[in-house]
C-alpha cells in the first residue's frame, strides 16, 4: 500500500511539473457534473486542456461501456464521439457532457 502512495505522489507531481514547464496550463477536472458551457469553453481553447478533455471522455465513454456491458465503440469513433458530445453541449449548454455518452451511446445501441 505504502509503495503504491509513494507511486502515485511521484506520478502527481511529474505530471504537474510537466504541466508548468510546457505552458501556462488551466487545470481542469471533468466530472459526471461538470456542465455543457465549461466543456465548450475548454474546448474551443484548444491546446493541452483541450487534448486532457478529449482524453477524459474517451476514458469515461470506456468506463461507462464496461459498467453497462456494451461495445460502446463498436460503433463510434473518436471523432464522431466528440462531434456529437459538441453538438449536444451546443444544443443542451446547461447539461453535461455525461448526458451526452448516455444519450449517444442509446442512439448507437439502436443501431
Amino acid at each position: 500500500m505504502k509503495v503504491k502512495v509513494a507511486a502515485l505522489l511521484t506520478l502527481s507531481f511529474v505530471v504537474l511539473t510537466d504541466a508548468k514547464s510546457e505552458e501556462s496550463v488551466d487545470l481542469f477536472v471533468f466530472d459526471s457534473v461538470s456542465s455543457c458551457g465549461k466543456w465548450l469553453d475548454v474546448r474551443n481553447k484548444k491546446g493541452r486542456s483541450a487534448n486532457d478533455s478529449e482524453r477524459w471522455l474517451f476514458g469515461y465513454a470506456s468506463g461507462f461501456a464496461v459498467g453497462r456491458r456494451i461495445d460502446y465503440w463498436a460503433n463510434v469513433d473518436h471523432a464522431s464521439l466528440l462531434h456529437g458530445v459538441d453538438k449536444h453541449c451546443r444544443d443542451n449548454p446547461l447539461s453535461t457532457p455525461s448526458s451526452a455518452i448516455q444519450k449517444l451511446s442509446e442512439q448507437t445501441q439502436k443501431r
